[in-house]
């Protein structure tokens, strides 16, 4: 049986984007893949455990020129700009981010159960209990971090 690491092509440099909370450079060789949670038009997520904490994570591999192609590089940007600013215990966070010439790899937390646009796309429309849902989470957890 062919080790996970072999199916994640080519071993990459560091790169300069490295950790977002750390000086320190990471790259492909720093994860283990576990399997592929999902394929998208852009690219796929991995389920991937770091290999010096054993953390597990979700890896987006996005392709550049599909990017480039689908006219999404401003998406792209906004989507790195805020994750890695961005610290809310209802929002997954940005661990590591690097890239290859083809590719860009976003190593966030790992959340069973995937994006709400996914879920969005999937049942074409919330059903009012699940909006009130999510408008009571949005609710509590804005109260939540504006009051230490």
């Amino acid at each position: 049986m062919r080790s996970p690491r072999s199916r994640i092509q080519p071993a990459l440099p560091p790169s300069p984007l490295g950790s977002p909370r750390s000086a320190v450079a990471t790259s492909i060789e720093d994860f283990d893949l576990v399997r592929v949670v999902g394929r998208g038009s852009l690219g796929k997520v991995l389920l991937v455990r770091h290999a010096a904490s054993g953390r597990f994570f979700a890896m987006k591999v996005l392709n550049k020129q599909a990017i480039i192609e689908r006219n999404e590089v401003a998406h792209t940007v906004t989507e790195m700009k805020v994750l890695r600013k961005l610290r809310h215990p209802f929002v997954v966070s940005l661990h590591y981010a690097f890239q290859s010439a083809q590719r860009l790899f976003l190593v966030m937390d790992y959340v069973n159960g995937g994006e709400l646009f996914f879920h969005l796309q999937k049942e074409g429309r919330f059903s009012e209990g699940m909006r009130s849902a999510m408008e009571w989470s949005l609710v509590r957890s804005s109260r939540l971090s504006s009051h230490p």
